[in-house]
């Protein structure tokens, strides 16, 4: 996050996909590439301020057994669409970069 605040320029388009623990639990699901899944409303709250959330899209990608345990097995494509204003495996964020308020030193 530290690098897209660091480089967004006023006005610019934004997308950000991101693991939802709420439905991929990474704890279950290790993952050498992952060292964190948010949850929904976790990932917001570390979003700048100056980050306008445009829309944002879930989507599922592959079968879970009823451990919660990923099966690595595909879904069927109509499966894979993604929905939205809905939670899943993984969450699609469409954030505009607005101009940050300046800091006052009075």
């Amino acid at each position: 996050m530290k690098e897209l605040v660091s480089s967004a320029k006023n006005g610019a388009d934004i997308f950000v996909s991101v693991p939802n623990q709420e439905m991929h639990d990474l704890d279950k699901n290790p993952h050498k590439f992952h060292f964190r899944h948010y949850r929904h409303d976790e990932f917001l709250r570390e979003v700048p301020d100056h980050f306008q959330l445009v829309d944002f899209y879930g989507q599922n990608v592959y079968k879970f057994d009823a451990d919660g345990i990923c099966t690595f097995e595909l879904l069927q494509k109509g499966e894979m669409v993604p929905v939205k204003n809905v939670q899943g495996q993984v969450n699609i964020y469409h954030f505009r970069v607005m101009e940050a308020e300046k800091e006052s030193n009075a």
